[in-house]
Protein backbone atom coordinates (compact mmCIF):
# COMPACT_ATOMS: atom_id res chain seq x y z
CA UNK A 1 0.00 0.00 0.00
CA UNK A 2 1.45 3.26 -0.88
CA UNK A 3 2.29 5.65 2.01
CA UNK A 4 2.44 9.31 2.03
CA UNK A 5 3.53 11.92 4.66
CA UNK A 6 2.22 15.09 5.20
CA UNK A 7 2.62 18.24 7.57
CA UNK A 8 0.13 19.51 9.77
CA UNK A 9 -0.06 21.88 12.76
CA UNK A 10 -2.95 21.97 15.34
CA UNK A 11 -5.43 24.49 14.62
CA UNK A 12 -7.00 26.58 17.91
CA UNK A 13 -9.74 28.07 16.59
CA UNK A 14 -12.94 27.17 14.83
CA UNK A 15 -15.68 28.79 13.08
CA UNK A 16 -16.87 29.61 9.73
CA UNK A 17 -15.04 32.95 9.66
CA UNK A 18 -12.28 31.77 10.63
CA UNK A 19 -11.67 28.87 8.85
CA UNK A 20 -12.28 31.63 6.06
CA UNK A 21 -9.54 33.79 6.52
CA UNK A 22 -7.51 30.41 7.42
CA UNK A 23 -8.31 29.22 3.79
CA UNK A 24 -7.67 32.91 2.38
CA UNK A 25 -3.92 32.67 4.08
CA UNK A 26 -3.14 29.67 1.40
CA UNK A 27 -4.14 26.96 4.58
CA UNK A 28 -6.62 23.78 4.25
CA UNK A 29 -8.65 23.10 7.78
CA UNK A 30 -9.12 19.33 8.69
CA UNK A 31 -9.79 17.10 11.02
CA UNK A 32 -8.11 13.99 12.50
CA UNK A 33 -11.02 11.63 13.83
CA UNK A 34 -9.47 9.30 16.47
CA UNK A 35 -12.05 6.17 17.49
CA UNK A 36 -13.91 7.66 20.66
CA UNK A 37 -10.99 9.48 21.55
CA UNK A 38 -11.05 13.48 20.92
CA UNK A 39 -10.95 14.49 17.37
CA UNK A 40 -7.75 16.66 16.91
CA UNK A 41 -8.56 19.74 14.78
CA UNK A 42 -5.33 21.03 12.40
CA UNK A 43 -4.24 23.09 9.63
CA UNK A 44 -2.32 21.99 6.43
CA UNK A 45 -0.62 24.09 4.04
CA UNK A 46 -2.96 23.99 0.90
CA UNK A 47 -0.55 23.20 -1.86
CA UNK A 48 1.75 20.46 -0.05
CA UNK A 49 -2.01 18.67 0.76
CA UNK A 50 -3.02 18.86 -2.70
CA UNK A 51 -0.10 17.77 -4.15
CA UNK A 52 -0.25 14.76 -2.29
CA UNK A 53 -3.83 13.84 -2.36
CA UNK A 54 -3.67 14.46 -6.01
CA UNK A 55 -0.94 11.87 -6.43
CA UNK A 56 -3.15 9.44 -4.36
CA UNK A 57 -5.99 9.76 -6.92
CA UNK A 58 -8.23 7.27 -4.98
CA UNK A 59 -5.80 4.84 -4.22
CA UNK A 60 -5.75 3.25 -0.51
CA UNK A 61 -2.65 4.98 1.02
CA UNK A 62 -1.67 5.06 4.29
CA UNK A 63 -1.22 8.38 5.54
CA UNK A 64 0.90 9.85 7.76
CA UNK A 65 0.59 13.30 9.39
CA UNK A 66 3.85 14.76 11.44
CA UNK A 67 1.83 16.98 13.66
CA UNK A 68 3.57 20.14 15.34
CA UNK A 69 1.84 21.07 18.56
CA UNK A 70 1.17 17.84 19.89
CA UNK A 71 2.65 15.20 22.20
CA UNK A 72 1.99 12.50 19.66
CA UNK A 73 3.89 13.74 16.96
CA UNK A 74 2.88 11.00 14.13
CA UNK A 75 -0.29 9.68 13.33
CA UNK A 76 -1.23 7.05 10.44
CA UNK A 77 -4.08 7.56 9.20
CA UNK A 78 -6.39 7.47 5.85
CA UNK A 79 -8.21 10.20 4.09
CA UNK A 80 -12.07 9.85 5.21
CA UNK A 81 -13.89 12.56 3.59
CA UNK A 82 -12.21 15.42 0.72
CA UNK A 83 -14.62 18.33 0.56
CA UNK A 84 -14.17 20.35 -2.38
CA UNK A 85 -15.56 23.88 -3.96
CA UNK A 86 -18.25 22.63 -6.60
CA UNK A 87 -16.98 25.14 -8.81
CA UNK A 88 -13.66 26.31 -8.21
CA UNK A 89 -12.12 22.40 -7.33
CA UNK A 90 -10.44 24.51 -4.48
CA UNK A 91 -9.97 22.01 -1.32
CA UNK A 92 -12.49 23.42 1.82
CA UNK A 93 -11.73 20.34 4.26
CA UNK A 94 -10.32 16.77 4.95
CA UNK A 95 -11.21 14.46 7.44
CA UNK A 96 -8.65 11.76 8.19
CA UNK A 97 -9.57 8.06 10.17
CA UNK A 98 -6.44 7.25 12.69
CA UNK A 99 -5.78 4.23 12.28
CA UNK A 100 -2.92 1.07 13.84
CA UNK A 101 -1.10 -0.26 11.28
CA UNK A 102 -0.77 -3.90 13.35
CA UNK A 103 -4.66 -4.09 13.27
CA UNK A 104 -6.58 -5.85 10.59
CA UNK A 105 -8.83 -3.41 8.21
CA UNK A 106 -10.97 -3.91 5.05
CA UNK A 107 -10.13 -2.29 1.89
CA UNK A 108 -11.33 -2.76 -1.70
CA UNK A 109 -8.92 -2.68 -4.23
CA UNK A 110 -8.83 -2.61 -7.69
CA UNK A 111 -7.89 -5.41 -10.08
CA UNK A 112 -5.19 -4.49 -13.14
CA UNK A 113 -5.99 -6.72 -16.37
CA UNK A 114 -2.37 -7.12 -18.17
CA UNK A 115 -1.71 -8.70 -21.49
CA UNK A 116 -4.04 -9.62 -24.25
CA UNK A 117 -6.26 -13.26 -23.93
CA UNK A 118 -5.65 -15.76 -26.55
CA UNK A 119 -9.20 -15.53 -26.90
CA UNK A 120 -9.75 -12.13 -28.03
CA UNK A 121 -6.63 -12.39 -30.82
CA UNK A 122 -9.13 -15.12 -32.15
CA UNK A 123 -12.13 -12.82 -32.87
CA UNK A 124 -13.54 -13.45 -29.11
CA UNK A 125 -15.24 -10.64 -26.09
CA UNK A 126 -13.35 -10.20 -23.55
CA UNK A 127 -16.05 -9.72 -20.28
CA UNK A 128 -15.01 -8.38 -17.03
CA UNK A 129 -17.29 -9.38 -14.32
CA UNK A 130 -15.03 -7.91 -11.36
CA UNK A 131 -12.94 -4.84 -11.40
CA UNK A 132 -12.00 -4.44 -7.96
CA UNK A 133 -12.01 -7.33 -4.85
CA UNK A 134 -12.34 -6.84 -0.86
CA UNK A 135 -9.56 -7.36 1.08
CA UNK A 136 -8.82 -7.78 4.90
CA UNK A 137 -5.19 -7.51 6.60
CA UNK A 138 -3.27 -4.75 8.04
CA UNK A 139 -2.48 -2.05 6.03
CA UNK A 140 0.89 -2.09 4.94
CA UNK A 141 0.27 -5.84 3.78
CA UNK A 142 -2.95 -4.63 1.30
CA UNK A 143 -1.08 -4.21 -2.40
CA UNK A 144 -2.34 -1.27 -4.18
CA UNK A 145 -3.64 -3.41 -7.00
CA UNK A 146 -4.22 -7.03 -7.54
CA UNK A 147 -2.34 -8.29 -11.25
CA UNK A 148 -4.18 -10.92 -13.32
CA UNK A 149 -2.11 -11.63 -16.84
CA UNK A 150 -5.03 -12.15 -19.29
CA UNK A 151 -2.37 -13.93 -21.99
CA UNK A 152 -3.57 -17.47 -21.58
CA UNK A 153 -7.32 -16.82 -21.58
CA UNK A 154 -8.98 -18.96 -24.40
CA UNK A 155 -12.27 -18.00 -26.14
CA UNK A 156 -15.28 -20.58 -24.59
CA UNK A 157 -13.26 -21.35 -21.37
CA UNK A 158 -14.20 -20.82 -17.72
CA UNK A 159 -11.98 -18.04 -17.24
CA UNK A 160 -10.67 -16.56 -13.82
CA UNK A 161 -12.63 -16.53 -11.15
CA UNK A 162 -11.89 -14.53 -8.03
CA UNK A 163 -10.23 -18.09 -6.11
CA UNK A 164 -7.61 -17.51 -9.44
CA UNK A 165 -6.72 -14.28 -7.91
CA UNK A 166 -2.91 -14.62 -6.13
CA UNK A 167 -2.52 -12.56 -2.80
CA UNK A 168 0.31 -11.70 -0.45
CA UNK A 169 0.91 -13.68 2.73
CA UNK A 170 -1.28 -12.27 5.53
CA UNK A 171 -4.61 -11.09 3.32
CA UNK A 172 -7.82 -12.57 3.25
CA UNK A 173 -10.48 -12.31 0.07
CA UNK A 174 -13.98 -10.97 1.72
CA UNK A 175 -16.01 -11.76 -1.57
CA UNK A 176 -16.85 -15.38 -2.51
CA UNK A 177 -13.96 -16.98 -4.50
CA UNK A 178 -16.65 -18.80 -7.14
CA UNK A 179 -17.41 -15.54 -8.38
CA UNK A 180 -16.20 -15.12 -12.13
CA UNK A 181 -13.58 -11.99 -12.50
CA UNK A 182 -13.14 -11.96 -16.18
CA UNK A 183 -14.31 -14.55 -18.97
CA UNK A 184 -13.55 -14.38 -23.29
CA UNK A 185 -16.80 -15.19 -25.56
Amino acid sequence: MLQVTVGATVRGITGKGPMRRLRMAGKTPGVVYCGGKQALVLEFETSALWKELYSLHQRNAVITLKVEGEQQAERHTLVQEIQKDPVTGKLIHVDFLEISLEAPKTFEVPIEFTGTAQGVAMGGELQVHRSSVHLQGKPLDIPDTVTVDLTPLKKGEAGYTLGDLVLPAGVTMLDKPTLPCVVVH
